[in-house]
């Protein structure tokens, strides 16, 4: 349900890049549109990869982050009666 309109969308944008490149360069731009577009394919492989090692670093990292501050906030407030 997801993935179709993200691809369609990805692809329309790809197409009108390449057509707007051969308009304007007249073809000649567009084997620097394919690299930049390979560029980029080879990152977004390489973060598709590394996100499942990367977030829950990221998560714990932010958690201890959160306790540290909530502590920092309740060490500051005076003592209730």
């Amino acid at each position: 349900i997801v993935g179709a309109p993200a691809a369609l969308a990805f692809n329309a944008a790809q197409t009108g890049v390449r057509v707007g490149s051969t308009a304007t360069t007249g073809g000649l731009g567009n084997p620097v549109v394919s690299l930049i577009e390979d560029v980029l394919a080879v990152f977004t492989v390489i973060v598709a990869f590394l996100a499942p090692i990367v977030i829950p670093l990221v998560l714990l990292g932010l958690a201890v982050v959160v306790f540290r501050l909530a502590r920092r906030i309740r060490e500051r407030q005076p003592a209730r009666a």
